[in-house]
């Protein structure tokens, strides 16, 4: 993720909580299920925005562009969407391969006769760009200018520049070129390869193809009656691959060894056979010596080979070297001779002998050995295999550290939440107890029933007091917190007791004062001025007539009575007194007066 693009998500996660929290403390919607949910919606859109834009998310940040690298990316852009793969959806869709080697080596003729259904090359830049359905090859020569191919590359994919390389080999270069030629062959390879390794910043899967096979000393004689199916055949051998564990160059040297060696052993086999065919003594000199030759090429490709190899002292890890295949793209007809190094030097002849011109070369009658067995067979089933090492680089231990740390901090968030989970509903359930055991009240009530109500009042206090003395719900679990809802339920229910049952309660008890025989004049005075004033739950008269009726009334628990009573007054907003009763008081005041 491009850093400026991280910031902009970080800042945008905190804006989502802030919502998140604005929505939890006031909610819009009165609907618990949905209150539940609803703090959730900001922080979950935008957990999914790197998801669904992952394009512009992810995309890898490459090297800055100069106005030169710029115009051939948009050459390579346009020339792959005239041949259909536009856009970087198309880019990704097929491989990648780099068709490098020396100059003269066969690349082009190898690439012509692969039956990749490849168009019409384009040179851009520094290599031909060869275009197919199924895959796209860059060929280019082994130089120790190819900064700017690779350059190119990592701005047409920076994700996956290349998928393999195929390095085009020929042995009959090698075997007429001194050793000062082949050393320096061997020191471009490695230092291309190096290059490559630094500027593309990725896994290197190689596949060496041994050209112009055909001028090795009885190629022609024994594969010119093969039918075409045996000629799209690969022809050589493909080394294992193990992602865990790097294989040394002892490992690698005795797995090319095995390999030719059975390449050797196979044509032995049919010795026998294929000189039974032939009558022609020249022809049968060919067949005879083919094998050898055949050994003779491991010796003379190895030192190419060998530049592609971990160094040994740990500053380069190599190549992944895949396989090695001989080809044919063309047969030409003279083979390889020994002498000729030594009269080119004498004579001033080309090294790769040289043919009449009167003797004229059909053609039609080249046909491509090997090549689109090696390629469609062996090497384009591996495009995935760089993915593989990319996701293999990183030691086991480390690979899954990351999730072994993901999967135990999920388990502990999931123990704690299930932890607060589970001690909310146990807070609920007490309050649902209380709530439910209290014994059930009469209406209108009686004054037997004032115990029940005392006890009621003071099970839902203790139930009150316990949730003040609880720890508060942390705040990644605010979304469990109904400690609230469960306070406003307390305080409804006391509410509820005391408004309609014991505020009536009170209400009766004065009244039957009122027209009470028993009262003195001046405790009916007493009475009616606490009726007229009943509505003042701050009225001192109120509280001294509930702390003398009281002890009457809830005998040990008079203290608390008084106190629920004055709260239930306040509560209701006063007693609501009928007039009648203080009308009545009045008149006996008055008759009493009247007979004195």
């Amino acid at each position: 993720m491009r850093p400026w693009l991280l910031l902009f998500w970080l800042l945008g996660l905190a804006a989502a909580l802030a919502a998140s929290w604005f929505l939890a403390q006031q909610p819009p919607v009165d609907d618990p299920t949905l209150r539940t949910f609803l703090p959730l919606v900001p922080v979950v859109l935008w957990a999914l925005v790197p998801v669904l834009f992952s394009r512009f998310f992810l995309k890898r940040a490459g090297p800055s562009e100069t106005p030169a690298l710029r115009e051939l990316r948009r050459q390579v852009d346009a020339f792959l969407a005239d041949r259909g793969l536009k856009g970087a959806r198309g880019r990704y869709s097929v491989p990648f391969f780099l068709v490098v080697g020396p100059a003269g080596g066969g690349k082009t003729s190898l690439l012509e006769g692969s039956e990749m259904r490849l168009g019409m090359p384009k040179t851009i830049g520094p290599a031909s760009w060869w275009v197919g359905p199924d895959a796209v090859f860059v060929e280019a020569q082994v130089s120790e200018g190819a900064g700017e191919l690779f350059r190119l590359l990592r701005a047409v994919r920076p994700k996956l520049p290349v998928n393999g390389v195929l390095v085009v080999v020929s042995p009959a270069d090698l075997v007429l070129a001194d050793q000062l030629e082949q050393r320096m062959t061997a020191e471009t390879i490695a230092a291309w390869f190096r290059q490559a390794d630094e500027m593309l910043d990725q896994a290197l899967p190689a596949y060496v193809l041994l050209s112009r096979t055909d001028l090795v000393p009885g190629f022609q004689e024994i594969f010119e009656r093969i039918e075409p199916a045996d000629r799209a055949q690969p022809w050589g051998f493909a080394l294992s691959h193990d992602a865990r564990q790097a294989k040394t160059v002892e490992a690698l040297h005795a797995e090319i060894d095995a390999g030719f060696g059975d390449i050797v052993e196979t044509m032995r086999r049919r010795h026998i056979e294929l000189l039974s065919r032939e009558a022609d003594a020249i022809r049968c000199g060919h067949i005879h010596g083919f094998t050898a030759q055949i050994a003779a090429i491991q010796r003379i490709v190895m030192p190419a080979i060998d530049a592609m190899l971990p160094a040994g002292n740990g500053v380069w890890r190599g190549v992944l070297l895949r396989g090695i295949f001989m080809t044919s793209a063309r047969q030409e007809m003279l083979s390889i001779d020994a002498l000729l190094p030594e009269l080119s030097r004498r004579f001033a002849m080309p090294r790769s002998g040289m043919l009449p011109p009167d003797l004229g070369v059909d053609d039609e009658l080249n046909h491509g050995y090997f090549i689109s067995g090696a390629v469609k067979k062996a090497i384009l089933p591996e495009a995935g295999l760089v993915l593989k090492e990319r996701q293999g680089a990183s030691h086991p231990v480390l690979r899954w550290l990351p999730l072994a740390a993901a999967l135990l901090v999920c388990a502990a968030g999931g123990y704690v939440l299930f932890t607060t989970f589970d001690h909310e509903i146990g807070l609920r359930r007490q309050v649902q107890e209380a709530v439910g055991n209290a014994a059930p009240l009469t209406s209108p009530a009686r004054r037997g029933d004032v115990p029940d109500m005392l006890a009621a009042l003071e099970r839902l206090a203790a139930v009150d007091a316990m949730l003040a003395a609880e720890k508060p719900v942390p705040a990644y679990a605010f979304w469990l917190d109904k400690r609230d809802m469960l306070r406003n339920g307390i305080a409804g229910a006391k509410q509820a007791v005391r408004v309609n049952a014991l505020v009536p309660e009170v209400i009766a008890w004065l009244e039957a004062d009122l027209v009470d025989d028993g009262n003195d004049t001046a405790a009916l005075n007493d009475l009616i001025t606490l009726a007229e004033k009943a509505g003042d739950p701050a009225s001192p008269q109120l509280k001294a007539w509930l702390e003398k009726r009281a002890p009457a009334i809830a005998g040990k628990g008079h203290a608390r009575f008084v106190e629920e009573a004055l709260a239930a007054v306040t509560e209701a907003g006063g007693l609501a007194v009928d007039p009648a009763y203080v009308e009545a008081a009045r008149r006996r005041i008055a008759y009493r007066e009247s007979l004195t």
